[in-house]
């Protein structure tokens, strides 16, 4: 990663030149899909724009129906995006953003971590079991929240081309789905 508030790509094999970066998208994609979050510290939106922003903390690759797949946490306060590559790898494009680990309501974090609805808050590490590797033939996204201590697992697949998060949590019942395309 590049900068404190986007992700770039590099091309290694000519003198590291600039492909791409992302520049202010995180945020602008945030304050679309997730605007009970935006720049927030968890309680209060807009705390960290000026300081920190969004802080991406993480990134693993999943490589999927010939496209290669980015996932990037986000540390303020909590989520994870999503972009793909094809063969120009100059222009990502957006697939999805999963917020979900903040429920959207006024309680305190303590009050949603006392009520077991809390996950995934300042994400420190993603990793990612491939499809080949797991019981259900999708990949696995494990995503650790430092603040809530936490171990989130997403499975992945693709839904009409497009990325589709089912989360299982030890810690709530139920499935979330959220698909964006």
């Amino acid at each position: 990663m590049f900068g404190g508030r986007s992700f770039s790509i590099w091309d290694t094999e000519n003198n590291f030149e600039l492909l791409y970066d992302s520049g202010s998208d995180f945020e602008e994609k945030i304050a679309v899909y997730c605007p009970h979050v935006f720049n927030s510290n968890g309680d209060v939106i807009d705390t960290v724009s000026d300081q920190m922003g969004v802080q991406p903390e993480g990134l693993a690759t999943l490589e999927m129906d010939s496209r290669l797949f980015i996932f990037i946490t986000i540390e303020n306060p909590g989520m994870l995006l999503v972009y793909s590559l094809d063969a120009d790898v100059t222009s990502p494009r957006f697939e999805t953003i999963f917020c979900d680990g903040i429920p959207k309501d006024s309680r305190s974090l303590t009050a949603k971590y006392m009520a077991r609805e809390l996950y995934m808050v300042h994400p420190e590490d993603i990793r990612i079991l491939g499809e080949g590797n797991t019981i259900s033939k999708l990949p696995l996204v494990f995503v650790t929240g430092s603040v809530s201590g936490t171990v989130s697992v997403l499975k992945v697949g693709l839904v009409e081309n497009a990325i589709k998060f089912d989360e299982s949590r030890n810690h709530s019942s139920g499935d979330t789905n959220q698909t964006i395309s």
